[in-house]
């Protein structure tokens, strides 16, 4: 009765301490969730930001963390966000669609389009500053042809292949392409 009572006790305390640590994650997931999300408003101008450039930085760099430490649902979400901002604005302007010139490094993307000042051709800049720098998960270099299964990168891929309004979205496809196969993600995140 005694070893029946500790062993009990013992898992009851396991499992409590599994449940902690669960919640501690998803916390934690959403607060990185929001602020990711407060920095995508902020870079497209949607919401007031003194330094949008910072706000940039900020996020690709959370994109950087989460790779690094591969956390796969905070690059899933931080794309879906962004796929969403694209797809239906939450700010007051109305997004137009301008022709964006997504060159090889997202720092001419990112200057050419603070200039356009719209939210739409700025959050084109901040995908095209994603998939430079951010993989779409974190399993670099695996492709298997035989496979059935349709990945995030698929969903993905497919969504900008059928909604981006801009003349360079292959472009997009190349930058997806060349940091998962092309030698992963930046070190460092340099300044916009």
């Amino acid at each position: 009765l005694v070893l029946d009572t500790l062993v009990d006790d013992t898992i009851k305390q396991g499992v409590k301490k599994i449940i902690d640590e669960a919640k501690q994650k998803v916390k934690i997931f959403k607060a990185e969730a929001k602020a990711n999300f407060k920095n995508i408003l902020e870079y497209t101008g949607e919401i007031m930001c003194e330094d949008p450039d910072s706000a940039a930085k900020q996020l690709l760099q959370r994109g950087v963390d989460a790779f690094n430490n591969g956390d796969d649902d905070l690059i899933s979400e931080m794309y879906m966000q962004m796929i969403k901002q694209l797809k239906n604005p939450t700010g007051r302007s109305q997004m137009t669609a301008p022709i964006l010139d997504i060159t090889q490094t997202y720092t001419d993307t990112f200057e050419s389009s603070r200039s356009l000042c719209t939210p739409y051709g700025n959050a084109l800049a901040l995908l095209a500053m994603m998939v430079s720098t951010i993989p779409l998960g974190t399993t670099l270099n695996s492709y298997d042809p035989d496979s059935d299964e349709v990945t995030f990168e698929d969903r993905v891929v497919f969504w900008i292949l059928g909604n981006l309004r801009t003349t360079q979205t292959k472009k997009y496809l190349t930058a997806i392409h060349n940091v998962k196969y092309g030698g992963g993600i930046n070190k460092e995140i340099p300044d916009p």
